[in-house]
């Protein structure tokens, strides 16, 4: 990466000044809090998105992607992992038992032909990512980005995992495979993302786990400081997104939403305008109709106006932002280029 900068369709800049190079043959991991651009630094180096500035090169076109969360087709577990590459036993063999699947294929009646079920129905969270892992890894490619694929599992089954893959003769090492891992573990290259999306300008080398900040322009690089994880979440959650609720009120309909907020603000007032006449009614005159009409009155149109109100929400301003969010999704898939998605699969329950 070179000089690269990204920013959202709002303008704030979630990455800049990045320079990074990331050595071939090695194990880099990348992490950071809620909100620091690991997922935008990921679809970078995937070309899913293109920088707003700046260069993006990577060696090879061809990168094996492992989800957190995989995609399972409705086949069997032998098909999902060779997928639509040549049949080879022993790579089959081998990365089953790097991926800790073997103890759970040997418990299924059926072995590897188990039916995975519609998106992996009949298979629990961490023998999905098991299975997601080794479908990445069967590619046999030269690049492989995890994001986050031992979070499931326990620290024994992750330990072995991270062994038999990427131990002293793990079967990555002898491939001379390039990870590049979204999670924080050891005994890796590690590049941490500040959460003002800057980054440092830097070359990891291998057995360099040093932590980088992103820095201002005429400072170097500083060594970063520990910080609770979990407080820097709960202040991202606690302050919210506003480019978030600007795209929520931009797909709406500014007119529509604007009209609704004022129409629900008109109801709160109209609930308390019938109390209002009654308070008068029996201050001032008991004896007047006019007071008791007024009352009916109000409180029959503070009804419909709150009526009103939910009925435009539901039927107005949801079936909009649904259809935004459905075209987006449509939009963005429309885009992908993958021949898995061109094979039919039928779903059963």
């Amino acid at each position: 990466m070179e000089d690269v900068h990204f920013k959202s369709r709002t303008g704030r800049e979630i990455l800049k000044r990045v320079h990074l190079d990331i050595p071939a043959a090695s194990l880099t991991m990348i992490h950071g809090t809620v909100g620091s651009g690991k997922s935008i630094f990921l679809q970078l180096l995937l070309g899913v998105i293109k920088p707003s500035k700046g260069n993006v090169s990577v060696l090879s076109k061809e990168i094996s992607l492992a989800a957190q969360k995989p995609w399972i087709q409705n086949q069997t577990i032998r098909e999902n992992v060779i997928g639509l590459s040549p049949v080879d036993e022993f790579l089959s063999k081998e990365i089953i038992y790097g991926c800790a699947l073997g103890v759970d294929i040997l418990e299924f009646p059926s072995g590897d032909q188990k039916m995975a079920g519609t998106d992996g129905c009949n298979l629990s969270g961490r023998q999905k990512q098991r299975l997601g892992l080794a479908r990445s890894l069967y590619l046999d490619l030269s690049i492989i980005i995890l994001d986050d694929v031992l979070s499931a599992f326990d620290t024994p089954t992750a330990a072995a995992i991270f062994s038999r893959l990427l131990g002293p003769d793990g079967i990555l090492r002898r491939c001379g495979t390039t990870w590049t891992f979204f999670q924080k573990q050891r005994g890796a290259d590690l590049l941490s993302l500040p959460e003002n999306g800057a980054a440092p300008t830097a070359s990891i080398s291998n057995g360099d786990a040093a932590h980088f900040h992103g820095s201002e322009e005429g400072q170097a690089p500083v060594k970063s400081k520990t910080a609770s994880p979990g407080s820097a979440v709960e202040k991202s959650r606690r302050n919210g997104n506003l480019s978030l609720y600007a795209y929520l009120f931009r797909s709406a309909g500014p007119i529509m939403l604007s009209a609704w907020i004022f129409s629900t603000a008109f109801a709160s007032v109209g609930e308390k305008v019938p109390k209002i006449f009654v308070k008068i009614s029996y201050s001032e005159a008991p004896d007047n109709d006019t007071y008791f009409a007024g009352f009916a009155v109000t409180a029959f149109a503070s009804i419909i106006i709150t009526a009103a109100t939910a009925l435009s929400y539901f039927a107005l301003i949801v079936p909009n932002l649904s259809n935004e969010l459905h075209w987006r999704l449509l939009e963005l898939l429309s885009g992908l280029h993958c021949p898995r998605l061109l094979k039919p699969t039928l779903a059963t329950l």
